[in-house]
């Protein structure tokens, strides 16, 4: 924030540097402390006896700022306030002091809150001052803050204000109505008689909010329909001024409620015709008028085949082989509103407009690169003929099940998902039918517990089209798919995910009981990974808080599991065992999830827990192992080395002496990605890090060599290697990333990218450091959070079952420059930072947290799809 006070609009000193500090936090979780700890101050100074008009503004305008920055949800309701910002709009003396105090009710006082009634007479005293600008104040409040008390208080007020002289007042007066009307109906008969003399005003303005009131509750009998038609003619002309169009734009909409004349519409596709042939800006004109036709498809349909060159479709042709994508879209908006007999040449007695080659050309559609033109153009070769589109879902299944490649098989998924769910439309049983056909021969059953990627995309367009499908769709969806868990199919990985996190969200829509869906479940669980594993236990965990019983099947599948499995999914099966009979506990924290989602329950569950897993007997470190890690002694490096031999170690080999690199060298630690990758040294010329990486490494090292005085000699003679090294030095050096204010994602956003990758969460167990970094690489802290911030977009979170110093050998091998920084340093103390570099503009970086087992806990954000499924598979190989 770098605006001087006297610039900044701040009402006093006090808050102008409230509000620097809070956009000048290095994090938000910084910033909402700031804010919280300012809401507990105000809430003391606004009970002082002597707080005067001025204090109480200037307290009302930081809440209202620190509840629209808040990132987190508040600590304290600001319902506090709500007293004294009726107060101010009560007693305000000028009109700024009023709008503030209406201002702060309208955005924080709930609809049904007993403090309206206090609002009610202040408003009806506004309402009855001469003045216009309070009276437009108060009708203002009534249009963004309707409430059932203040209605019989106003009404007839109101009513009266519908002839005010003012145009702003009858305005308002009329969308206050419309307000009212969502709560009370019936208010809208109080004003039948003066309605009609509205939609006559002299101003425009006036008339588009009669027309609002009109169409607010299908207000249209005969009288009304006429007046309304009757604004058309005198509203366009062909040399109409585009600060004009919005009224014809708004009698145009009111034609999708009130049918038009037939003068009218012939009227309309001259409208059309006029507006296809200018320039971009009448092209809002172009699809309302389309839409008119939308609602009056017989009287069209009649007047095209006693006049086919009145067909409204001829006149957009030409935007079909423009290379706008814009003017694609609205040439398919603009067809789909027209009955497919106009225009594709369904009806003898209607020619085809389309040519052949202009319907290949909507045809090529299907290939274009928006999302929403592909699903419009097949909603709209779906209403022709339903045969296309099954036609192109079968040539685009086939194209799909040849693909290797994640990333391309992901876009591809994602495009067949399209297509069935336009072919389907409001079928729910028929899409998850589609959908498990399309999955099976997408992976087939080889591919369970191969480790084969999930398709992510596949996972969260299904996930989100379910939930936000209507009630039917949802219920018979549910029922198919998660029927199918019940035969002796292997399903493959991506489908497996799809039925768990549907299990878990939508367990009580199944037809089947639950005991039955456990059994199905567990059953499956030994042939899938353990990324599987883990996403269905935790739905079996939910779905054993609605059992009666647990089935004997199920405890001795898990059992069985856990005898066989890695650390992790053995802890996620003790938990379903310890609680699969504590169903009061499971449903205190279903009750406590923030929805009934597969992520949420997680979160939920651990919350409860107090730790991510249930502990349970396990070897642990003593404490002298884990501070010899932490230590940046060099003997206590190498005797941890020799510890974790079975044999007695050689004699460490002598290092030889080097030349130390200057400090703004060793701002970074950068691991080399050749074949023969360096150790790093510290300032005392001892090998740190990897203990073993170093004895094997070490002689490698150009930097382990000795230099002679005839190498000094050689390079100190080359002009070449000295000019190089002159314009390298004169060269400024760049951060990684430029610096942002903004931390981490919000955690509580964090449940959507998890409900994607449900690999086990980021969860905290007691950390290790298998790898160091140079004294130096503090300077690249700002640099790693800076792009972790910078990414927060793309967030993904797992375990594996390899350590720090694995992960980071692995991440060597793929051949791009890596960097770090150490876990005892910040940024994230306790976790590694690692920094993969493919291009300037392909970035990953990762937070590696080591557990006790060899294994570790990851996060990753990465704004490259190939980058990440490289880094992903590093972390997913054991």
């Amino acid at each position: 924030m770098d605006v001087p006070f006297t610039s900044s609009g701040a009402m006093s000193r006090a808050h102008y540097a409230f509000v620097r500090k809070v956009e000048n936090c290095s994090t938000s979780q910084l910033a909402d402390q700031y804010i919280n700890v300012e809401v507990e101050t105000i809430h003391s100074r606004l009970a002082s006896p002597t707080l005067s008009l001025k204090q109480c503004k200037e307290y009302l305008v930081l809440l209202l700022y620190c509840s629209t920055t808040l990132t987190s949800p508040l600590e304290r309701t600001l319902d506090f306030a709500l007293p004294h910002a009726i107060h101010l709009a009560d007693a305000g003396q000028t009109t700024a002091d009023k709008r503030l105090g209406y201002l702060f009710c309208t955005e924080m006082m709930p609809p049904d809150s007993d403090l309206n009634l206090m609002l009610v007479n202040t408003l009806r005293k506004d309402l009855e001052s001469h003045s216009e600008a309070r009276t437009c104040l108060a009708l203002d409040t009534i249009i963004q803050h309707p409430f059932q008390d203040v209605i019989p208080a106003i009404q007839s007020r109101l009513r009266d204000l519908l002839s005010n002289n003012s145009l702003h007042v009858r305005r308002r007066a009329l969308l206050a109505f419309r307000a009212l009307s969502s709560i009370e109906p019936e208010v809208l008969t109080h004003i039948a008689d003066k309605l009609p003399r509205r939609l006559k005003d002299t101003q425009p303005i006036v008339i588009s909010a009669a027309l609002s009131v009109a169409l607010a509750r299908s207000l249209n009998p005969p009288e009304i329909s006429k007046l309304v038609n009757e604004l058309l003619k005198p509203s366009w002309e062909p040399g109409l001024d585009r600060s004009e169009y919005w009224f014809v734009l708004r009698v145009l909409f009111a034609f999708r409620t009130i049918k038009p004349s037939t003068d009218n519409l012939r009227l309309v596709t001259d409208i059309a015709r006029w507006a296809a042939k200018r320039n971009v800006k009448a092209h809002a004109v172009l699809l309302e008028s389309f839409s008119v036709f939308s609602s009056s498809k017989t009287e069209l349909l009649a007047l095209v085949k006693s006049m086919p060159s009145l067909s409204p479709a001829r006149s957009i042709r030409h935007l079909i082989t423009s290379e706008d994508p814009n003017e694609h879209y609205l040439v398919l908006s603009c067809l789909e509103f027209l009955d497919v007999a106009l225009w594709a040449g369904t009806d003898s007695e209607i020619p085809s407009v389309l040519d052949a080659w202009e319907v290949e050309r909507v045809m090529m559609f299907l290939e274009s690169r928006d999302e929403a033109i592909r699903k419009k153009t097949l909603r709209l070769l779906n209403s022709v003929d339903s045969n296309i589109v099954e036609s192109y879902l079968s040539q685009v299944v086939q194209t799909t099940s040849g693909i290797t490649p994640l990333a391309q098989k992901n876009e591809f998924a994602a495009r067949v998902l399209e297509v069935i769910e336009v072919a389907c439309q409001d079928d729910g049983e028929r899409y998850a039918r589609r959908l498990r056909e399309f999955l099976c021969a997408t992976e087939d059953e080889t591919s369970a517990g191969s480790g084969a990627h999930v398709l992510e995309k596949v996972v969260e367009i299904v996930l989100l089209r379910v939930r936000t499908a209507q009630q039917p769709f949802r219920v018979s969806c549910v029922k198919e798919l998660l029927g199918s868990l019940h035969t002796d199919s292997l399903y493959g990985p991506t489908l497996m995910v799809i039925l768990a996190a549907l299990a878990c969200e939508y367990a009580s829509v199944s037809s089947a009981p639950s005991e039955s869906l456990l059994s199905a479940m567990a059953g499956k669980l030994s042939s899938y990974s353990a990324s599987i594993q883990d996403a269905c236990l935790l739905c079996m965990i939910r779905i054993a808080g609605d059992c009666d019983g647990m089935p004997s099947d199920v405890l001795e599948n898990v059992r069985s599991l856990l005898e066989r499995a890695g650390r992790h999914i053995r802890r996620r099966c003790q938990q379903f065992i310890d609680l699969s009979e504590q169903h009061e506990v499971i449903r205190r924290v279903i009750d406590k999830a923030q929805s009934s989602s597969l992520p949420d329950f997680l979160l939920s569950l651990e919350a409860h827990s107090g730790t991510p897993l249930p502990t349970s007997p396990l070897p642990r470190s003593p404490p002298t192992q884990r501070q010899s890690l932490r230590s940046p002694d060099p003997s206590s490096s190498q005797s941890l080395a020799a510890s974790k031999l079975r044999y007695a170690a050689y004699e460490p080999p002598p290092v030889a002496p080097r030349l130390r690199r200057p400090r703004s060298q060793q701002s970074y630690n950068t691991l080399s990605t050749s074949s023969s990758r360096s150790a790093t040294y510290s300032d005392h010329g001892s090998v740190v890090g990897s203990p073993r990486l170093s004895a094997e490494r070490a002689a490698d090292d150009v930097l382990s060599r000795t230099v002679t005085a005839g190498d000094l000699a050689l390079v100190a003679g080359d002009p070449d290697l000295r000019g190089g090294v002159e314009k390298q030095s004169a060269k400024p050096g760049k951060p990684l990333l430029p610096l942002v204010s903004l931390q981490m994602l919000d955690e509580s956003h964090g449940s959507r990218a998890d409900l994607i990758a449900f690999d086990s969460p980021f969860i905290t167990e007691p950390e290790s450091t298998g790898i160091s970094a140079n004294p130096g690489s503090t300077k690249m802290e700002p640099e790693f959070e800076s792009t972790w911030n910078s990414l927060e977009k793309n967030n993904l979170r797992g375990w594996c079952e390899i350590s720090v110093d694995t992960v980071t050998e692995r991440l060597q091998s793929l051949g791009h420059p890596i960097r770090c920084v150490p876990a005892d340093e910040a940024p994230f103390e306790g976790e590694i930072k690692i920094l993969v570099v493919a291009d300037p503009d392909k970035l990953a970086a990762l937070r590696l947290r080591g557990g006790e087992d060899q294994s570790c806990l990851w996060r990753l954000r990465c704004n490259d799809v190939e980058l990440q499924v490289q880094v992903k598979r590093v972390l997913s190989e054991d």
